[in-house]
């Protein structure tokens, strides 16, 4: 099958979705979503290679005629009855076996669909903006490290994608389009970089089928991908985002392109954004663990893991300015603070005139380390680089301890940059820093007779210079509050 061929696929299956709901308002899972009242239907994101949640009750929901009995067949278990309510939706609980397959799936209602080549294995949300959803291929004029090699050995069908399409309207939709396409080195192209990578590296370690699913769009903000409702009882109009006329508005993009394959059973989700909400940094945090926590009361199953990535460094409004700095510092705030979440560094992959980083694969890595140490046993793994702890002062030196350094610090060279100090006056100075055998930063400024404060890569275009002995680098940070 050729691009070509996949892309007119995929404009038919619009235009019959378009023709079947077209009139339609649909506020919620629990309408029906379609005119034909005697018609089975399932959401788009159910369909022939589909990856299932091993072992899980997992969710299968759709509509039918108010009152209709659905009956679903699975071939590797027993049938399971649901009846449609009074306005046409259904809901069931299918449980799953472990990783494996292919499997199929009848569903029986007013019409019978029949679902093909099903795995049983881990499935995986991955959202956010551009740096999220850069392909494997790259972006124009922009390319990922070594796509052309990852494409060609990317001959893996036991990994399964889903992209969901960009839409935003003011409505809340219950379905979109798509379909499940088998990993190859003829699709596997379109995909985000850092979504597939990280799938590979659990496909790799733990050799089970992988689901993942691709819910993007480059330059959105937070607010973009936050229920309406959430917003309004958490902030006030004057702080949300007011994007440019092109971008989706706020509560969006929750609407049409996360609310629609909810509850589909997942195991967790990764996350990629924050470069858009920089002018609002002193929100970030109270924001997305607002998201975070919204998304995981909507798919009914507790703190799923979620996994995201701080931005990398860029130029922004000037490379020594720090607005970029204090969005990382908001991000690793929320790390601490969102139960069951996790935080990559990507300190040490920015580009100076380029906001996308072209080396994607550290970054899927990173992420996976979370997940293998956190959800699948891999307890030796150190999923985190330094982080922060507590800083003690002797005269004129500042002696820094960190947390998450089994193996101790590395540094790049004898003496570390990107450290800063200062007085009571609050003008910062370049700083002397040397890592001690305790493991700990000792940081001086000839400049700085009373230190009062440092600061690390505080700034939008740092280098990353502090590492754990692991090679993973610690977040910018200050001890200050200024």
């Amino acid at each position: 099958m050729s691009y070509s061929r996949f892309s007119l696929i995929r404009l038919e299956k619009t235009l019959l979705l378009v023709l079947l709901i077209t009139g339609n308002l649909v506020f919620g899972h629990h309408a029906a979503a379609t005119e034909d009242a005697g018609t089975t239907k399932l959401p788009s994101i159910f369909g022939n290679n589909m990856v299932l949640q091993r072992e899980a009750v997992v969710k299968v929901w759709g509509w039918d005629k108010p009152g209709t009995e659905v009956v679903l067949a699975p071939s590797w278990g027993s049938e399971v009855k649901a009846r449609a309510n009074d306005s046409g939706y259904w809901e069931a609980g299918i449980q799953t076996l472990g990783a494996g397959g292919p499997y199929e799936l009848l569903i029986q209602g007013s019409d019978q669909i029949k679902y093909d080549n099903i795995l049983f294995g881990e499935v995986w949300l991955c959202s956010g903006q551009s740096n999220m959803e850069m392909p494997v291929k790259g972006f124009p004029n922009q390319p990922i490290v070594n796509s052309r090699e990852e494409i060609l050995k990317a001959d893996k069908p036991e990994i399964r994608f889903f992209i969901v399409p960009r839409q935003s309207t003011a409505h809340r939709h219950t379905d979109l389009t798509g379909e499940w396409i088998v990993c190859s080195p003829e699709f596997i192209g379109e995909f985000s970089a850092v979504g597939y990578f990280f799938g590979s590296e659990l496909y790799e370690n733990l050799d089970v089928p992988i689901g993942l699913i691709g819910s993007y769009w480059g330059g959105t903000s937070a607010e973009i991908w936050t229920d309406t409702d959430v917003l309004k009882a958490n902030f006030a109009d004057k702080d949300l985002a007011s994007p440019p006329e092109d971008h989706p508005q706020p509560g969006s993009l929750y609407k049409e392109m996360i609310h629609p394959i909810i509850p589909f059973t997942i195991k967790g989700a990764i996350w990629y954004q924050g470069e858009s909400n920089r002018s609002r940094s002193h929100l970030y945090d109270k924001l997305f663990s607002a998201m975070v926590e919204d998304w995981r009361l909507k798919w009914g199953q507790g703190d799923f893991p979620f996994y995201f990535v701080q931005i990398a460094p860029f130029k922004y409004d000037g490379a020594d300015k720090i607005s970029s700095a204090l969005l990382r510092e908001a991000q690793l705030k929320a790390s601490q603070s969102i139960p069951n979440s996790g935080m990559v560094v990507s300190l040490d992959h920015g580009n100076f005139d380029i906001i996308h980083p072209f080396n994607k694969k550290p970054i899927g890595d990173r992420l996976a380390y979370w997940a293998l140490n956190k959800q699948y046993g891999y307890d030796y793994l150190l999923p985190e680089g330094p982080v922060y702890k507590e800083m003690k002062i002797e005269g004129n030196t500042a002696t820094l301890f960190f947390d998450n350094i089994p193996n101790g610090l590395i540094y790049m060279k004898a003496e570390l940059d990107e450290f800063e100090m200062a007085g009571s006056d609050k003008v910062f100075h370049p700083a002397k820093a040397v890592v001690t055998r305790e493991s700990t930063v000792q940081v001086s400024s000839p400049e700085v007779d009373e230190p009062v404060a440092v600061r690390y890569a505080f700034r939008n275009y740092p280098k990353a210079t502090l590492l754990n002995t692991e090679g993973l680098p610690a977040s910018s940070f200050r001890t200050d509050d200024w």
